[in-house]
């Protein structure tokens, strides 16, 4: 899982990745985000040749969780050929998660 600090560098992996990504907005003082965040870490090496996982804190990346419409943590965006798949708010399972990522990768 790669981190990223700043919003160009999400633009970065936008615009060069043809490859979908998970982009997870979170605080290091959330605790469902540090429960979430085995599971996220787990499912990144599973899916790393077909999903490109990304992580930012939401409370210091400020312009790219105002940009996405972020108001909460933690936050899941799905993103497939340029576009926003889905929005994920709140701990989630693996199980959903898995789910959610199977989706992203069918999404044509």
């Amino acid at each position: 899982m790669r981190s990223i600090e700043q919003s160009q560098d999400f633009e970065h992996y936008y615009a060069q990745s043809n490859l979908p990504i998970v982009l997870d907005f979170y605080t290091d003082t959330c605790n469902p985000c540090k429960s979430l965040m085995p599971i996220l870490d787990k499912l990144s090496r599973e899916y790393e040749s077909d999903v490109v996982f990304l992580k930012t804190k939401a409370n210091e990346n400020v312009v790219l969780a105002k940009e996405l419409g972020v108001v909460s943590v933690p936050t899941l965006i799905f993103v497939n050929k340029d576009k926003e798949i889905e929005r994920s708010r709140g701990l989630v399972t693996e199980h959903s998660l898995r789910q959610k990522i199977e989706e992203l990768l069918k999404y044509e």
